[in-house]
């Protein structure tokens, strides 16, 4: 069961239940600020002068500053305190992108990969306070020592064994940072019979899930009714961040479908055009939360080459206005 079918799933079954969820998933890469992540990940880290270690850290903050957009439209949304809201990437994935960004280096030292994690949760520091992310983690694990992508050939950047078995290290950090709060729920379970690991029922994949969800948030069997699912996307972010875009609404439903049936070449290429009709279209940039404002400001002042990125792939015009949005009223 692969990640997409596990979150619908689980969405489904909590709906039936009478909770409410909203979703979202990560990178948004329709924003201009999610364009730019694409941008830097398909090209080489000398086509921007980044080191190693810059490309990295600029990739981990570009990945916060695509938090921050949504940031921004989710704190003006009116959402009940009873709605879940889940995400299939969350800060805490930043242990791929740390695993990533050091596959190729040989006998790393722990204290660096701790420093990197000690950047990577200053970088979202504020997206986690606000959202109270530490309450509930849930970690998928296959439980097997060496990792092995589950469809073959057809992988993402993050899809190799080492860089997963790397991960599950720096996943261990993360763990230790939020504490209680973080449940590995194993998706595989060893058969004797088959003398290996094969996948679990989903329903006991789910209902192992589901248990930690009491566990920190109450009992949800009082409610009644089929549960709401809910999203804040591209549509909300131009609404609240990219004032006066226009985007065509069958080329936006397109993207959205692109991402629920995890199509990543038909995401990726509309995408690209969203990004260009809200950059042709929209009249400001606008930040009305002052911590997000805030926040935004400080990632782009602790990696000045991040302007360098935005202004390469989204234009001098992009720059200028982002500069008058972060200045507040």
């Amino acid at each position: 069961m692969g990640k997409g079918d596990a979150l619908n799933y689980f969405f489904n079954n909590l709906e039936e239940k009478g909770v409410d969820v909203l979703s979202t998933s990560f990178p948004i890469y329709a924003t201009p600020i999610g364009n730019t992540i694409r941008e830097l990940l398909t090209k080489e880290r000398e086509e921007f002068g980044l080191s190693v270690q810059e490309d990295l850290e600029v990739k981990m903050s570009l990945f916060a500053l695509n938090r921050l957009e949504f940031l921004e439209a989710f704190l003006l949304e009116d959402i009940s305190n009873d709605t879940l809201i889940f995400f299939d990437r969350s800060p805490f994935s930043n242990a791929l992108t740390i695993a990533y960004g050091m596959k190729n280096e040989e006998n790393v030292e722990e204290e660096k990969i701790h420093s990197l994690v000690e950047i990577a949760l200053g970088l979202d520091s504020l997206f986690v306070e606000k959202l109270n992310l530490k309450k509930c983690v849930i970690q998928l694990d296959t439980g097997e020592e060496v990792w092995e992508s589950a469809r073959g050939e057809d992988t993402d950047l993050y899809e190799v064994p080492q860089v997963q078995n790397l991960a599950s290290a720096i996943y261990a950090i993360y763990q230790k940072y939020v504490g209680d709060g973080w449940k590995v729920v194993f998706t595989k379970q060893f058969d004797k019979g088959e003398g290996k690991r094969v996948w679990r029922d989903r329903d006991d994949i789910f209902n192992d899930i589901y248990s930690f969800l009491l566990e920190r948030f109450g009992d949800f069997e009082s409610r009644s009714g089929k549960g709401k699912r809910g999203q804040i996307g591209i549509r909300e972010i131009m609404d609240s961040v990219y004032l006066g875009s226009k985007v065509d609404v069958d080329l936006l439903d397109d993207y959205s479908n692109s991402i629920r049936s995890n199509d990543k070449e038909l995401m990726y290429e509309t995408a690209e055009r969203v990004k260009q009709q809200i950059c042709s279209s929209y009249g400001e940039i606008r930040f009305r939360n002052e911590d997000v404002r805030l926040a935004f400001r400080s990632v782009l002042g602790r990696y000045p080459k991040i302007g360098y990125i935005l202004e390469y792939n989204l234009g001098e015009e992009y720059i200028l206005k982002l500069q008058e949005g972060l200045k507040g009223a």
